[in-house]
């Protein structure tokens, strides 16, 4: 079986979040310049200098700290303290509940019951 591999402009991403990647002129990771031109193959740079950052902050996770004006560790954990399930913060954020379990291990948030 054949992976096929889909990019931004496919429609991977909803359209504020493409909209957002389009216009930045700085890695939405590390903050590098990029630059504009037109790589040999006929595609833009994406909002990523390299594929680590690219994996290191997703296009989604990068829009939820566009969004909120927080850190992303910030953001997800009020949403979490706020009373939101594990599921319907992941809805909120886009995403799916194993990928926010990926992020939360990537950023080392651990679940923790508070008896009162």
């Amino acid at each position: 079986m054949k992976r096929s591999t889909t990019y931004a402009a496919d429609g991977k991403y909803p359209p504020e979040v493409q909209q957002m990647m389009a216009e930045t002129t700085r890695c939405l990771n590390c903050g590098k310049i990029l630059s504009l031109l037109q790589r040999k193959d006929g595609r833009r740079n994406r909002g990523y200098c390299t594929l680590e950052c690219y994996f290191a902050k997703p296009p989604k996770l990068a829009y939820a700290e566009k969004e909120y004006g927080a850190a992303a560790k910030e953001v997800i954990l009020k949403m979490l303290n706020d009373g939101a399930s594990v599921v319907a913060t992941a809805e909120r954020l886009g995403i799916s509940k194993p990928r926010f379990y990926d992020w939360m291990r990537k950023m080392n948030i651990k679940k923790k019951v508070v008896w009162g």
